[in-house]
């Protein structure tokens, strides 16, 4: 006879309970008796220097942005260091551009707003194609490239791998 007593009772079916992920989910089974569930997310770049992006540099990533659904990208100001500016965007194809917008240094209503602008080359990796700040006012706004102006990447995230690709 079955007990909890003894420690032979069974609960529900004793055949295999398979899981299965939704998207953005990976099920794993990293030791036995044990499931894992968590975020599909994959590090695709990452530094912890804050440098002088350039149009036309290329951030090699660890694998084309084009695999995944989403990414997120981080950017430090260049001008105000340790002010990250975090974004997710959706990957649609390789013509795909992010543009990174925000205040800087709590100045309203004056204008002063770093901005960053990238996109997807033929290998999926990042291009750096302007950077660079507003200022001013918003009725005479001006503009600066100089160095120490606008975003530098930080970090890529690759959000919900995807089958085939975004190419």
């Amino acid at each position: 006879m079955n007990t909890i007593y003894d420690g032979t009772f069974v609960l529900g079916q004793t055949s295999a309970t398979n899981f299965v992920g939704g998207t953005g989910i990976t099920v794993d089974s990293p030791s036995e008796g044990t499931v894992r569930i968590s975020n599909d997310e994959t590090v695709l770049y990452e530094t912890n220097t804050v440098t002088n992006n350039t149009a036309g540099q290329v951030f090699q990533l660890s694998e084309s942005v084009l695999h995944f659904e989403r990414i997120r990208l981080t950017l430090d100001n260049m001008e105000f260091h340790g002010r990250p500016c975090t974004q997710e965007y959706s990957v649609l194809s390789s013509s795909s551009v992010f543009i990174t917008p925000d205040q800087n240094g709590s100045t309203p209503p004056t204008l002063n707003i770093p901005y960053a602008q990238y996109s997807i080359n033929s290998d999926g990796n990042l291009v750096c194609d302007r950077r660079g700040l507003l200022y001013g006012s918003i009725g005479s706004p001006q503009h600066t490239n100089g160095n120490n102006r606008g975003y530098c990447l930080m970090k890529v995230i690759g959000i919900n791998r995807i089958s085939g690709s975004n190419a």
